[in-house]
């Protein structure tokens, strides 16, 4: 450091040999605060210790640096007792703060001395600036070493260019790939790497980008210093200055030789691969196509098997319940057993049958107009005795918000129903059954109504719930297992349902019971509201005539023709006459000790009370089935044959005095027939055929006229078919007639 020029105008000055001594002593002071300056890196350190050498060799009693001081500078300050003299310190034309030097006593600071002092000031400043310098620059070494060592140990080739494409940096990873070393690569044009291979486009591509100072992205099939070739994925960008200048070109480059070499051999097991998918999947489909042809087949030869068994089951059981008549002691009891037994076939081969429908896509639905409340009720009735054998309870109950009359397969809902109902009392030991039926949705065309089934019983594992409803699945399916069954009533049920535009599924607790529920989406019945006639479905059909007859619900009885009043007057005048001589063949079928025929007229007059809401006659009929089904002793069954007779002659006096009994259909010869009625009729019929119900014998005998006016011709070989028990055959010429009738 020099102070050249404040000192030559110093000289100049000289005239004494003070001035002498005081400029020697000036440049001593000089000297030590340059080296002062050089030789310490701390800026607080620095100013401390010139300010040591001002007080040292500059004789100054007292100096000190005062950073920022916002003073007003003057040549002296000679206010109060110890003048101070401020040296205002610069950086880069910024004051910084004033060195503050005391001046001994009586002291002024002259010309010459105001000038060394200045030159100081600056010398100070620019040590102050070098100080600032070296310590940025460190911090910046600081920041820029990590990155160094990041771009240096980076396992992509890194180049960096100037705008002529002079190389100017190469790290670590681009001499292990290229082989070149850095001083063998510096200065050179990147074009030393190429081997020819690469499409001039490639390059065109390459300048014409980076000249658009964009960022260009490419691959390069390159030359290693040994000649051996490698492909390379580049990423090229401008480096700009902070005025946007473009000074240098980065590149950063990844050898893809090997993944390009995995990708080809994936390319190639990949096509290998969807071969022999394409070739899987055509024998796939032939081996499915073969699984259902024989899956078809199998469910047609069951179809075709069960259709064979069923003819002969139904003559086994009609023989079987004709023998019962005559028997008495051990062989009504082997009969029993062998019609129960047979009456079990029966059930598993009508499931069968109805699998292979399902598999084969062929189950039909017979839909018509019905009621679901009497559905309900009629068959919670048939499950009646059952319940009580196992001393269970059962309870219905149906939401009175559904429609009176739907439209659907009310045999195949019932099935389902008695399926679940059969479950629950299967599972059930002790307690209580429900039947419980709610609406849960209705619009102008279809109602969606939830059934469900709850029990006691003895529940189920959640890891067994998820497979009940599959064919020939059961909670229990090993061979040692208490209780019987296919397993496929329940898969059955599901398929039904969902035909219906429902579901079915199951809540269960182990230990504590089950409720299994299905749901049903059916449409309502347009029967009972004609055009012209038109009545919101909830209101109820009425006859002022009919209305307070005691042991009669005229409600039930007019849901069950649709509302149609007159329709069900004759109905009940038919009633009324058609079972005058059930009593007389009940007392003379009692005392000739044939009690299943009593049980059978009760329970066709059951039935047909329970139809037209005679409820005390259904009441009174429903005691003496139950009495003898439950071998009730033979004393009680005369007290519940008079009292069905009371109850029938009570609800016949009511009638006649309201001239009901007149409006009875002819009963003489083929009568004529309605088609509504015949439709009636006929699905009666049908529904106690595919039952298997031997009632249907004495149905048809009683309406034997009526039936010939239906059948006309065919008549004597439906009833022949029928008497031979050949239900399968009936059943054909049932539904031939049923499809003739005028609409």
């Amino acid at each position: 450091m020099t102070f050249s020029s404040p000192l030559i105008a110093a000289q100049d000055r000289l005239d004494a040999e003070s001035d002498r001594v005081r400029l020697h002593r000036a440049l001593h002071l000089m000297n030590r605060i340059a080296h002062a300056i050089s030789g310490t890196r701390d800026e607080s350190e620095m100013l401390a210790e010139i300010c040591s050498i001002l007080i040292t060799v500059g004789n100054y009693p007292h100096a000190e640096f005062e950073a920022a001081s916002t003073l007003a500078h003057a040549a002296s300050v000679t206010g109060g007792e110890t003048p101070i003299y401020r040296l205002p310190i610069r950086v880069a034309e910024k004051l910084i703060g004033d060195l503050c030097l005391k001046l001994p006593d009586g002291k002024t600071i002259d010309g010459l001395e105001a000038t060394l002092l200045d030159g100081l000031a600056s010398e100070i400043g620019l040590g102050i600036a070098m100080q600032r310098s070296r310590q940025a620059l460190a911090e910046n070494e600081a920041v820029m070493r990590p990155l160094l060592l990041a771009i240096e140990q980076s396992p992509h080739s890194i180049v960096i260019t100037n705008i002529e494409g002079e190389i100017e940096y190469v790290n670590q990873s681009f001499v292990a790939n290229t082989g070149y070393q850095p001083e063998e690569a510096l200065g050179r044009n990147p074009s030393v790497l190429h081997s020819g291979l690469t499409p001039d486009e490639t390059y065109e591509n390459l300048w014409h980008t980076l000249s658009q100072g964009d960022i260009w992205r490419g691959e390069f099939i390159n030359q290693r210093k040994d000649g051996s070739l490698y492909e390379e994925f580049a990423i090229i960008s401008p480096v700009r200055q902070a005025d946007g200048g473009i000074t240098h070109y980065l590149a950063i480059k990844e050898d893809i030789t090997e993944k390009k070499r995995n990708l080809a051999e994936l390319e190639i097991y990949r096509k290998k691969l969807e071969s022999l998918v394409v070739e899987r999947t055509g024998e796939l489909i032939q081996a499915k196509e073969k699984a259902e042809s024989a899956s078809k087949a199998k469910s047609n030869f069951l179809a075709n098997m069960s259709h064979e068994i069923r003819t002969p089951m139904n003559v086994i059981l009609g023989l079987s319940h004709l023998l019962q008549r005559d028997a008495q002691d051990e062989t009504a009891e082997r009969l029993k057993k062998l019609s129960e037994s047979a009456q079990h076939l029966m059930s598993i081969i009508a499931d069968i049958l109805d699998i292979s429908k399902i598999e084969t896509g062929t189950l039909d639905l017979s839909a018509g107009d019905f009621s679901f409340t009497q559905l309900v009720f009629s068959s919670c009735q048939l499950m009646e005795a059952q319940v009580r054998e196992k001393h269970l309870s059962l309870s219905c109950r149906v939401d009175p918000a559904i429609p009176p009359m739907l439209f659907g397969d009310a045999r195949r809902i019932r099935q389902i129903l008695i399926n679940f109902l059969s479950n629950a009392i299967k599972f059930t030991e002790h307690g209580h059954i429900a039947v419980d039926n709610s609406l849960q949705h209705i619009d102008s065309q279809f109602a969606e109504i939830r059934c469900s089934v709850t029990d006691t019983g003895i529940g189920i594992p959640p890891e067994v719930m998820e497979r009940l409803f599959r064919p020939f699945e059961q909670a229990d399916n090993s061979t040692t297992r208490r209780h019987s069954g296919t397993g496929l009533g329940l898969a059955i049920s599901r398929s039904l349902a969902e035909a219906m535009g429902g579901t079915t599924g199951v809540n269960s607790t182990p230990g504590k019971g089950s409720t299994f529920w299905f749901t049903l989406r059916l449409p309502l019945s347009t029967a009972a509201a004609q055009p012209g006639d038109a009545k919101p479905a909830e209101a109820i059909p009425s006859d002022n005539d009919l209305l307070g007859i005691e042991g009669l619900d005229s409600h039930t009885g007019l849901l069950s023709v649709r509302g149609k009043s007159d329709v069900y007057r004759r109905l009940l005048a038919q009633f009324a006459n058609g079972h005058l001589g059930d009593f007389e063949r009940m007392s003379e079928q009692f005392s000739a000790g044939n009690l299943d025929e009593v049980r059978r007229i009760a329970h066709s007059l059951k039935g047909a009370a329970a139809t037209l809401g005679a409820s005390r006659v259904h009441l009174a009929a429903a005691e003496l089935d139950s009495s003898i089904r439950n071998n009730r002793p033979a004393s009680e069954i005369p007290a519940r044959i008079t009292g069905c007779v009371e109850a029938f002659e009570h609800l016949r006096a009511l009638l006649s005095a309201r001239h009901i009994l007149d409006e009875a259909l002819p009963m003489h010869g083929a009568a004529q027939v309605a088609p509504e009625h015949a439709r009636r009729i006929l699905q009666n019929l049908r529904r106690q055929l595919v039952e298997g119900d031997f009632a249907v014998q004495g149905d048809v005998q009683r309406q034997a006229d009526a039936l010939h006016g239906i059948f006309g011709e065919g008549y004597n070989r439906f009833e022949k078919a029928v008497s031979e028990f050949n239900f399968e055959t009936a059943l054909e010429l049932l539904e031939h007639c049923r499809s003739n009738l005028p609409q």
